[in-house]
């Protein structure tokens, strides 16, 4: 997906890296596995690789999404807010909306 984009020739990207990069995000997955990841990025990619998003999003922005669908789910720990309210977690405290 990265070469099919073009990101790899227009970012500079370097491949070795990237597949650093790439392993490192999987391992950072918790709740949701890094299946889930690519079935989100590879949605990003179908509207990206159908030019969808041309003219209200530049290249970098498009990368930016791009990034943002295969990492969205890190550390998440697969806790609603309901369980974060009921167990006064440290992200609750942290994230609550006070009224």
């Amino acid at each position: 997906m990265f070469e099919e984009l073009k990101y790899i020739d227009d970012f500079d990207l370097n491949p070795f890296l990237l597949r650093q990069f790439l392993n490192n995000v999987r391992q950072h997955y918790l709740y949701h596995n890094f299946q889930h990841a690519i079935e989100v990025t590879q949605f990003i990619f179908k509207i990206l690789s159908e030019s969808v998003l041309e003219g209200y999003l530049d290249k970098e922005e498009q990368f930016i999404l791009f990034l943002a669908a295969l990492c969205h789910d890190i550390g998440q720990p697969g806790r609603t807010n309901s369980f974060q309210r009921k167990t006064k977690s440290f992200e609750n405290a942290l994230f609550a909306y006070k009224h």
